[in-house]
């Protein structure tokens, strides 16, 4: 239970730098601005799948 809170608020902050980053990208427009965003991105995808796993996946056993 507690891992799943831990990895929600991880999810919110990656989502809140992804956000950050993906707006100083469009401001600077440089491209290891833009690859930090997306590293921040891809990053809260896996957490996000590894939280619906944790959600999903627990109540089948």
């Amino acid at each position: 239970m507690i891992e799943s809170i831990e990895n929600a608020v991880q999810l919110a902050l990656l989502l809140v730098c992804t956000a950050v980053s993906g707006t100083y990208a469009v401001r600077s427009r440089r491209r290891a601005d833009a690859m930090l965003t997306l590293f921040y991105g891809s990053y809260a995808l896996g957490d996000l799948y590894w939280l619906l796993y944790l959600l999903f996946g627990r109540t089948r056993c």
